[in-house]
């Protein structure tokens, strides 16, 4: 039970901080904890190590550290601080990072915060009431320890959507955490955190203000947002990389999330070990390298692109890239003509505009890319667009997205998509080909499509992209009627100038055929790594070993206390009523003549007392020589002699009996001592 609750205690809160405070009063009246099991904890992490999240990380010190620190500020100005965040955002984008985070940062000064860390999937339990219970002892918990936070990793798994088709078993635990969340009186004092992929899964009860006051959206990272990433993960690196190269691996990376750029740099460190010193790989035995001499270039980040998939483009491809060196000389004019109109028309998805656009409001923001197939538009320049924006969400509407699930239909799969594009402004709704799309789907969905659209507020930020692979005059009427002509709302593609097409072939004549031949250099020669010396024994320093003494000394202590009620039973047992204490030589005085080492289980107790066992197996060979001197003072050669022995010495023929008897249970408790102190 004792290491049951040292496994439930708050993430943040070592085993000295329950020795003062609130915690120690708690242990008093017999309060009892949590029984879930909690996640790990990096004592490290902090907001320093959070990158491209500075904004979150602002809101959540206002939102959260400062009422639990500071509560007589928002009290004097009745203040109602709020009593839970909602994470949600793709996977990789630093949700669970950012908690981590959040209860390494609680604990500040002589003010402690405890962090309670559960996964969603914990608290369930297949046992009728159990996974309520452990909620409702989960936040009793917490309202003891207060101030506190308790963090929901995965909260999808624990409260879903409440439906007629899901069982009732769901439908009470969310019941159980809609109650649990409005009966935190201390409104400011305990706080509650939610992460989750699926925003839409979870049950709308939940997203109301008093429960989940705020949402923080975690979207893919822009590009300062993975040049912050990448610089964080590289500050130790010796020799540092440049601006340069963390600029380029940033353009490079669009649509890798947080964990997938940690994943691109560790790759690119095995590479260079790899193209260093490939030695290693065919050696069974550890090899002296000079890891000095490792240096991390940009190839190596180059053949790690190549291996990684990035954790957004495994699902499904990703919409917005960069134009390719071989059409850039092509479509490079088009492209910048294309920004400079969304420069005018849709401000907010520029990082940098003049100041006079920034008071300027939108108004139905829209852009058509029109022309024949062969022109590019919707292959590569709308991509490339995409990818100017990729700071903005952008959400697909093809045939395919529309098609895909069979069991949903069209119209409520295009709702859903212009819900999120709404959820999170500025958006952008990417439909590309439209002149096929708009020609192949029902009237019923173009309806749809026209109604939501015309229903959005006219000043949203939220921009039409639309590329059609006929020119704008062979369009539908009423596609026409969503792009206007005269406000440039279309921009009508072109076939490359002279200049531009003279750009295109100038590589290959002049650089591809003038080029000479690469020869190929002889295989590299690898040098004879020596072995390895072995390596040293770890030392402990003093606090190292003062911690293993104190771990030692308790196992021991458990293990002593293990042994005295072993002890205690058998001498309570009447069984063995006659090994409990030394044989009096009084009545048998060759006692001593045949047996040289007498023990008895008072002898026993005493030695236990005088810490005397240092392992189980110690105690087990006392009980053999108990058993061995019984049966050598007692020998069962013949019947004859076994009678004239008990005449002689007043002992009763059931001592071998009893004998057999003791061995065998100690034998049997020793097993369980074994189980539970391997160590010992």
């Amino acid at each position: 039970m004792a290491k049951s609750r040292n496994r439930c205690l708050p993430m943040n809160l070592t085993q000295k901080d329950l020795l003062s405070g609130t915690l120690k009063e708690r242990v008093k009246v017999g309060s009892s904890l949590a029984d879930i099991d909690p996640m790990s904890l990096d004592r490290e992490v902090n907001f320093d190590a959070v990158g491209g999240l500075s904004h979150h990380v602002k809101a959540l010190k206002e939102m959260i550290i400062f009422p639990l620190l500071y509560p007589e500020v928002f009290e004097r100005f009745k203040i109602a601080p709020p009593r839970g965040v909602l994470f949600y955002g793709p996977p990789g984008t630093g949700k669970t990072l950012m908690a981590r985070a959040l209860a390494n940062e609680c604990s500040v000064g002589g003010r402690k915060v405890a962090f309670f860390m559960r996964k969603g999937a914990d608290c369930l339990s297949k046992w009728v009431g159990e996974s309520e219970r452990q909620l409702r002892l989960l936040f009793d918990q917490a309202y003891q320890m207060r101030p506190s936070i308790i963090f929901f990793d995965e909260i999808d798994g624990l409260a879903p959507v409440r439906s007629t088709r899901q069982d009732q078993i769901h439908s009470s635990i969310v019941s159980t955490l809609l109650a649990l969340m409005d009966g935190l009186d201390s409104r400011g004092e305990v706080v509650v955190i939610g992460a989750t992929n699926r925003i839409d899964a979870i049950d709308p009860a939940l997203r109301r203000p008093g429960r989940f006051d705020r949402e923080f959206n975690f979207p893919l990272p822009s590009l300062k947002a993975r040049l912050q990433i990448l610089t964080i993960h590289t500050k130790s690196w010796v020799p540092v990389l440049s601006k340069r190269l963390l600029h380029y691996l940033a353009e490079q990376t669009v649509g890798y999330c947080g964990a997938d750029l940690k994943s691109l740099c560790a790759e690119s460190a095995l590479i260079a070990l790899r193209s260093k010193y490939p030695q290693i790989y065919s050696s069974k035995h550890k090899l002296l390298i000079d890891v000095s001499t490792i240096t991390i270039k940009l190839c190596h980040f180059r053949a790690a692109m190549k291996k990684i998939v990035a954790a957004g483009h495994r699902s499904s491809a990703s919409i917005g890239r960069r134009l390719s060196s071989t059409v850039q000389p092509l479509l490079q004019g088009s492209l910048n003509c294309a920004l400079r109109l969304l420069s005018e028309r849709f401000p907010h998805a520029f990082i940098k505009f003049p100041a006079s656009l920034k008071s300027r409001t939108t108004h139905r923001p829209r852009l058509l890319l029109a022309g024949l197939r062969t022109q590019g538009q919707s292959t590569h320049l709308a991509p490339a667009i995409i990818h100017s924006l990729e700071k903005v969400p952008t959400h697909k509407l093809d045939l395919a997205t529309l098609y895909s699930v069979s069991a949903r239909a069209p119209e409520e799969a295009c709702a859903q998509i212009f819900h999120e594009a709404r959820r999170n402004l500025p958006s952008i709704i990417y439909v590309p080909h439209i002149d096929q799309w708009w020609g192949t789907t029902s009237e019923t969905l173009r309806a749809t499509f026209m109604s939501l659209l015309l229903d959005l507020d006219p000043s949203s930020p939220l921009l039409l992209l639309a590329t059609s692979d006929t020119p704008y005059d062979e369009l539908d009427a009423d596609v026409q009627m969503l792009f206007s002509v005269y406000r440039e709302e279309m921009m009508a593609m072109t076939n490359p100038l002279e200049d531009e097409r003279r750009q295109f072939f100038k590589p290959l004549f002049f650089t591809d055929m003038l080029q000479k031949q690469k020869v190929r250099s002889s295989k590299r020669q690898l040098e004879d790594l020596p072995l390895a010396p072995e390596p040293q024994h770890w030392q402990l320093n003093s606090k190292e070993f003062k911690k293993l003494e104190e771990i030692e000394e308790a196992t021991l202590r458990e293990l002593r206390i293990f042994l005295r009620e072993i002890c205690a039973k058998l001498a309570r047992n009447r069984t063995f009523y006659i090994f409990t204490k030394p044989v009096d030589e009084e009545v048998v005085p060759d006692y001593r003549d045949i047996i040289k080492e007498p023990m008895d289980l008072e002898t026993m107790m005493t030695k236990i007392d005088q810490h005397e066992y240092e392992c189980a197996q110690e105690f087990l060979c006392d009980i053999d020589l108990i058993c061995t001197n019984a049966l050598e003072y007692n020998p069962d050669r013949n019947p004859e002699e076994k009678t004239w022995y008990a005449r002689k010495t007043s002992w009763s023929i059931r001592t071998i009996d009893s004998t057999f008897q003791l061995w065998s249970r100690t034998q049997r408790s020793a097993c369980k001592v074994n189980r539970r102190h391997p160590s010992s």
